[in-house]
């Protein structure tokens, strides 16, 4: 025999989902949570009367925007603390490797809010000089800290890291995560996430996104002078992937020629009597490479299309760019120009 659900028991499962978004704290509570409890710290700190009511004043003017909540605790510890007040100028001002000095000192503080300020900020950065191994553990324990407000910040910051390490799939896992966890962030810092996201999940093992990742991989570590096995592999692992999209790409416009042999030949007859002079040389060269590869670089690198493929950075284009005006026949000068640019930063 069945038994029906009670009025009651039926209100309680339509209730129970919004009973339980209810109980998650947003944002904001959160945030004011973290604040209530560094202004009671703020009270026990040795500092001047002066200087603990400045910092007191200072948090009071900031919580009340959204916009600003989150460098509240960043804003009083620069009026308590004179020595993060000049890492935070020198890291303002580009002087990156004076700034981390000073963070990485002020990480073993004794006050855990300075401590956890100056270690996500030493993270920062580490990120701006590409030291992205060891600016990793400090934002991974940014993210999990609930006594700081730079958590939103952190998860963003460990996608970049992950993705520069070339350890997509927890690039994505971070980035999925911010985006999911902290609506209320800055657009500008959501795009970025979104834009990011799209790219890595249309790289290809192999493909020539790949390919350039990895390049760029191996520059950073050769620029921190490091040459260690992993830069080598991922070395070897480039030309590997370039020989084998060469083949392809070669194999891919001989059978383009063969089919369109008779239509081909008529064209270039009637451009060369015009144009005699350009059947040599860089000239003919470029037009009948641009004619024959333009389309089929297209075609067989860039993938699958999204909203993401027209918004490409600068140095992806540049690449394609490179190839689309050489392919194919000066498609290995990428590469030797690559590797001889290593060498000049060596």
């Amino acid at each position: 025999m069945k038994k029906s659900l009670s009025f009651g028991m039926v209100l309680a499962l339509l209730l129970a989902p919004a009973l339980l978004s209810a109980q998650e704290p947003s944002t904001a509570e959160r945030e004011n949570a973290v604040i209530d409890g560094f202004l009671k710290h703020v009270e026990t700190l040795p500092a001047e009367e002066a200087a603990r009511a400045e910092a007191a004043r200072i948090v009071g003017l900031l919580r009340e925007d959204p916009y600003t909540r989150s460098v509240a605790i960043t804003e009083a510890l620069v009026a308590l603390y004179p020595d993060f007040q000049q890492a935070i100028t020198d890291l303002s001002e580009d002087r990156v490797p004076e700034a981390a000095g000073l963070f990485k000192a002020l990480g073993d503080s004794e006050d855990p809010y300075l401590k956890a300020e100056s270690r996500f900020f030493l993270a920062r950065a580490l990120v701006l000089q590409e030291k992205f191994e060891e600016a990793l553990p400090l934002l991974e324990e940014t993210s999990k800290a609930e006594q700081q407000l730079h958590q939103s910040d952190a998860w963003f910051f460990r996608g970049i890291a992950h993705s520069r390490l070339l350890d997509r799939t927890e690039a994505v896992k971070s980035l999925e995560t911010y985006l999911e966890k902290f609506p209320d962030a800055p657009e500008r810092m959501r795009v970025g996430a979104w834009r990011q996201l799209e790219m890595l999940r249309h790289i290809e093992d192999g493909s020539l996104s790949d390919v350039q990742q990895r390049m760029e991989f191996a520059r950073r570590r050769l620029g921190l002078e490091d040459a260690g096995k992993r830069t080598r592999e991922e070395q070897e692992k480039i030309v590997a992937m370039l020989d084998k999209l060469i083949k392809d790409a070669e194999d891919q416009e001989s059978q383009g020629s063969g089919s369109g042999q008779g239509q081909g030949q008529g064209q270039g007859q009637g451009q060369s009597n015009g144009q005699e002079g350009e059947g040599e040389g860089e000239g003919g060269d470029k037009g009948t490479e641009n004619q024959q590869g333009g389309e089929t670089v297209n075609r067989i690198y860039r993938g699958p299309q999204s909203p993401w493929s027209r918004l490409r950075d600068k140095q992806r284009d540049e690449v394609f760019g490179a190839i689309q005006d050489k392919f194919p026949a000066r498609y290995r000068q990428l590469v030797e120009q690559y590797y001889k640019s290593l060498q000049d930063e060596e």
